[in-house]
């Protein structure tokens, strides 16, 4: 399998698990392996996959290494909300989403909605009865740590 690559430079998450099983089946469709591959020259040692995780050819801590389109941004989807509706689409959103300070990353592009996300947020609506601008503000490939 070909190795999926976004141009910018990879930043793996802090603390994230990377692994170095190089002779893996999975090794070349893992994100993990991938992370291991692209790890900080600086970085000299951190939580890693230990060779025991591989059992009969399969890792319980295997990822696929997926690019995705994380979005953000709720500006568009307000715009033609009731006032009776918006508080509560708000508040919503906002549980779902872990708080306000989370909710104001996410609305800001300091954070990214997952397709999954995405696709909650927009039932929501559509469970409002809205239809229309059901769009984000913005969006951006990104690996799906």
């Amino acid at each position: 399998m070909e190795q999926k690559f976004i141009r910018e430079t990879v930043q793996i998450p802090k603390n994230y698990l990377v692994c170095f099983l190089s002779d893996c089946p999975m090794a070349n469709e893992c994100i993990r392996y991938f992370a291991g591959l692209y790890i900080d020259k600086d970085t000299h040692c951190g939580p890693a996959i230990y060779p025991s995780a591989l059992k009969d050819g399969k890792c319980k801590y295997f990822r696929e290494n997926r690019i995705i389109t994380g979005k953000w941004g709720f500006h568009t989807m307000f715009q033609d909300v009731k006032q009776i509706d918006y508080a509560e689409l708000h508040y919503v959103i906002k549980k779902y989403l872990g708080g306000n300070g989370t909710y104001y990353r996410y609305d800001h592009g300091e954070r990214l909605l997952t397709p999954e996300q995405q696709d909650w947020i927009i039932d929501l609506f559509k469970q409002y009865g809205y239809t229309d601008n059901l769009e984000f503000d913005g969006d951006k490939e990104i690996y799906d740590w």
